[in-house]
């Protein structure tokens, strides 16, 4: 007699979706490598760097200057405002300047701005520079030829910052427009301005450590040829 095998109808099974968790945007370091004294715009120079710091998704950034570069970045026009966080490492100021002059010797008339920090509607950035000589920059709109910066916390340390000028602004060689701003281990020298030949603060807490401040000069009569704090 041959036995019946007895089937149980299969239970139907729950099905199961499978969910993905949106993992949060993370902005990653991304670094700027020069390779150029040019200031054509194109790979490796220091304009490109820029540029593309601005467009970076960052929010802790390097500009570097390839080792062995040396010489002067001389500027064929206003660098573009930088409106992100960034540590601008240089390899010595003795070794590579960034010029804003018209490069026609004996007088290298100052002739276009360096760097200039704005944050816009932005965070609040964090700006180091280091390393470097920043010289013959020119700034007539807002004051600060070699570097403006607009409520930024800026430090500069290790580097040489001459023959700067604001026209008849305040600020030769920098501007300080609120933020915080530390300059150590530094040479300010023969930057020009109607105010603060050197240095305008504008209630910025601004610090001066180990710093050389010297043949700074005002052209307004009764101008400070050094440091000029309005506020603050």
């Amino acid at each position: 007699m041959k036995k019946r095998l007895l089937t149980r109808p299969l239970a139907p099974r729950a099905s199961v979706r499978l969910m993905l968790d949106q993992l949060e945007e993370r902005a990653v370091p991304a670094t700027f490598n020069v390779t150029s004294l040019l200031d054509n715009g194109g790979a490796g120079t220091l304009r490109a760097a820029v540029t593309g710091l601005n467009s970076s998704g960052g929010t802790t950034n390097t500009i570097a200057f390839a080792a062995g570069l040396q010489g002067t970045i001389q500027l064929t026009s206003n660098l573009p405002t930088i409106a992100k966080s960034v540590a601008i490492q240089g390899p010595g100021y003795a070794d590579l300047a960034i010029d804003g002059s018209d490069g026609v010797y004996p007088t290298y008339t100052p002739t276009y701005r360096l760097f200039s920090f704005d944050h816009g509607s932005g965070a609040t950035l964090t700006v180091s520079i280091a390393g470097l000589t920043l010289a013959h920059g020119l700034n007539t709109t807002t004051g600060g030829g070699a570097i403006y910066s607009k409520a930024e916390n800026v430090t500069v340390s290790d580097s040489s910052i001459r023959d700067n000028s604001a026209g008849t602004k305040s600020g030769g060689a920098i501007r300080a427009d609120g933020g915080t701003f530390a300059i150590t281990n530094t040479i300010i020298q023969k930057n020009t301005a109607g105010d603060g030949g050197a240095i305008r603060n504008d209630g910025a807490g601004f610090t001066l450590t180990a710093e050389t401040v010297l043949f700074n000069k005002a052209t307004v009569n009764g101008g400070t040829g050094g440091y000029y704090q309005s506020a603050g």
